[in-house]
């Protein structure tokens, strides 16, 4: 019986598999990286995303990194204020970027006065002054926020949130 000769003819392009394993591992790679930067908090909740700034009394407590349209909350707490009025002033730029929806406590008055917002909140009977100040994002950005307390125990708090889309 006559046998046959069978020719497989496979091309390979080995310099072009070697590339595209390179890619594969370099987009494995960017994949876990993404991954990690999310359980950390980088686009959204989560331990990299809380941040406290402080100086002297004042305290805020905030989130790095919020969505443009959906709620955060700044948590400013005056350490032992005394039982006068506490002044909180807040950059009006900060504002404008932030749609303010609650304030809690009150402020007993609210007014404007250069580049700032003033609140202006009963002191304690005892303990520390808590604020909480809901809002919400209009737009994507880098808003910078500045925080002043006003009168002996004069206080500034500057900090930066990033806004994503």
């Amino acid at each position: 019986m006559p046998t046959k000769q069978r020719s497989l003819d496979v091309h390979e392009d080995v310099a072009f598999e070697r590339r595209q394993w390179r890619v594969q591992r370099v987009s494995w790679i960017v994949i876990a990286l993404l991954l990690l930067l999310g359980l950390l908090g980088v686009f959204g909740n989560g331990p990299l995303s809380d941040a406290v700034a402080a100086d002297g009394a004042l305290h805020v407590s905030y989130e790095r990194f919020v969505h443009a349209q959906a709620p955060t909350t700044l948590h400013i707490r005056v350490s032992a204020p005394g039982a006068s009025p506490v002044r909180l002033a807040i950059d009006h730029r900060y504002l404008d970027a932030l749609s303010v929806e609650h304030i809690r406590p009150e402020p007993l008055r609210v007014e404007s006065s250069g580049d700032d917002d003033l609140f202006e909140f009963a002191g304690p009977s005892a303990g520390d002054l808590q604020v909480s100040l809901d809002g919400t994002p209009q737009r994507p950005g880098l808003p910078v926020a500045v925080v002043r307390l006003q009168g002996p125990n004069a206080a500034r708090v500057g900090f930066r949130q990033v806004v994503y889309p």
